[in-house]
C-alpha cells in the first residue's frame, strides 16, 4: 500500500497480524543478556533498512506537523524520537487525529503525563521530528463520542496493562513504560477500539516497543 503524507511519500507493506491482545504486551526478559540481545538486534535492523535513504533527502524529509484532519478522518502521526530515522535509529512515537462532521478536531497522544488530548492539532506533539501520517478511515461520530471511547478504554480493568499493575487503569501516568506500554500501544488500540485496526500501519506496530 502506497501512502502519501504532508511531508514525503511512505511505502508500507502491510502485512497478516493478530489484533493487539493482552499478550502484545512485551515482557522485559529478567536475563539482561537477552534484553540486551534484543535492542541490539532492534537497531540494527532499523540501520539496515535506512542505509537505502540518502542521507539529504531523507534530513530534508523529516519536520513539523501542520496537518488538519478533513471531516470524518482518522489519522495516526508519526514521529521519530531519536532524530531523522536517516541517522540510522529507529524509535517512534504516534499519536491520533480526528476532525467530526461539524468540523471540530482534536489530537490524542500518550506518553508519561498520561493521555493528553488536544485541540491545536499534531503540531502541539512535541515528542519527536514528525515523519509521516497515515489515514484510518472515516468515522461517524462526534468529537466527544471519539473522547468517550478514549476515556473508556483507559479506564478499563483486567485490560492488558493488568498484567503488569494488577487492577490499575489502563493508559494512566502510572502505567505508562517506554518499551513495554507506550504511545503505540494506545493508538493502536484505540484504532481497534474504532473498527479501524485493518488500517493501522504494520510498520508501526513492528516498532511499537520503543516509544
Amino acid at each position: 500500500m502506497y501512502q502519501t503524507s504532508g511531508c514525503c511519500d511512505v511505502l508500507l507493506i502491510q502485512s497478516a497480524r493478530d489484533r493487539p491482545t493482552s499478550n502484545e504486551v512485551l515482557t522485559i526478559p529478567a536475563d539482561s543478556m537477552k534484553t540486551l540481545g534484543t535492542l541490539i538486534l532492534f537497531f540494527l535492523t532499523s540501520l539496515q533498512e535506512n542505509l537505502a535513504t540518502p542521507m539529504k533527502k531523507c534530513l530534508q524529509a523529516y519536520g513539523n506537523c501542520s496537518h488538519r484532519p478533513q471531516k470524518n478522518e482518522f489519522w495516526v502521526y508519526i514521529f521519530s524520537t531519536t532524530g531523522p530515522p536517516c541517522w540510522g535509529l529507529l524509535s517512534y512515537h504516534s499519536g491520533i487525529g480526528f476532525t467530526d462532521s461539524n468540523g471540530v478536531s482534536k489530537y490524542w497522544y500518550y506518553g508519561s503525563e498520561g493521555v493528553v488530548g488536544t485541540k491545536l492539532g499534531c503540531s502541539e506533539d512535541r515528542n519527536g521530528i514528525y515523519s509521516y501520517k497515515v489515514l484510518l478511515g472515516h468515522l461517524d461520530k462526534n468529537i466527544d463520542e471519539v473522547q468517550d471511547v478514549i476515556d473508556q478504554l483507559s479506564k478499563k480493568k483486567g485490560f492488558p496493562c493488568s498484567n503488569k499493575n494488577g487492577s490499575k487503569d489502563c493508559f494512566t501516568v502510572d502505567n505508562y513504560q517506554t518499551f513495554t506500554w507506550n504511545c503505540n500501544y494506545f493508538t493502536a488500540w484505540v484504532s481497534d477500539e474504532l473498527g479501524l485496526w485493518n488500517s493501522y500501519p504494520s510498520a508501526l506496530w513492528s516498532y511499537r516497543f520503543i516509544g
